[in-house]
């Protein structure tokens, strides 16, 4: 067998590498990596799952409301109440975090400050128009909110506001859940779209009498099939494992 000679006048440390089937790397606008399961290392978790257990639910608006009571200065626990408002919203109605957190007074409110029945948005990653409402958990979150870190209102002003001024971002989100859980003693992976599936398993747990709840959430959902709802919500998991453990031979 030949060897072929290395040629000393090539740069290798020019040369591109090409991989089978290479993905793009999408980028932010300052050039670092977006955090998407497309630019996820081989290996790393990325799924994240639903909160089934309603005691860590209370663990983690504890965490929250401990961060209120500890906080030192009147901003940190102002920032520590928009966090714990920010999680009881999201739980309790089913929008991806890249909706919620662009979310104005004037979207939720109407100019003398009483609650909107049906809300309606643009969803950014559908494009599509969709209603949503607002229960007595989410408005009772709201007014301790206002009422206890005197909160202007302003028709135009975010709901969930940065130190910056602007909106906070989803990725600050993330790090603030992922924080919170890691200190409750939750050891499962979670994420912002934690709290989206959570608000899934639960709607499906409390409407499992309603032979035609399953139509509704999948079109709440936007998903295409009901096993593509099952999965999300995290149910298929759990009839997977019962029905290993309902045959022992």
């Amino acid at each position: 067998m030949s060897v072929v000679p290395i040629r000393k006048d090539v740069n290798f440390d020019n040369v591109v590498k090409f991989r089978p089937k290479d993905k793009e790397i999408k980028l932010r606008k300052d050039g670092s990596p977006k955090e998407t399961p497309c630019n996820s290392k081989k290996g790393d978790p990325h799924e994240v799952y639903p909160i089934k257990d309603k005691n860590e639910i209370e663990k983690l608006k504890k965490y929250f409301k401990d961060k209120i009571d500890n906080a030192y200065y009147p901003e940190e626990k102002k920032i520590a109440g928009r966090n714990l408002l920010l999680i009881i919203f999201s739980l309790n109605v089913g929008l991806r975090m890249s909706d919620i957190v662009k979310l104005k007074w004037k979207d939720i409110l109407y100019n003398d400050n009483t609650f909107k029945d049906a809300i309606r948005i643009q969803e950014k990653k559908t494009g599509k128009y969709k209603n949503f409402y607002l229960n007595d958990s989410v408005k009772n979150a709201i007014t301790d909110y206002v009422e206890n870190f005197n909160i202007m209102i302003k028709q135009e002003s975010y709901i969930f506001k940065s130190r910056e001024g602007g909106h906070i971002e989803v990725r600050t989100v993330g790090k603030i859940i992922k924080e919170a859980a890691k200190s409750i003693g939750i050891k499962y992976n979670v994420g912002t779209h934690t709290m989206r599936k959570t608000w899934s398993y639960w709607q499906i747990m409390s409407h499992k009498n309603d032979a035609h709840f399953m139509a509704h959430l999948m079109h709440l959902l936007n998903h295409s099939s009901i096993s593509a709802t099952l999965h999300y919500a995290g149910i298929s998991e759990e009839q997977n494992k019962q029905y290993y453990n309902d045959v022992n031979l």
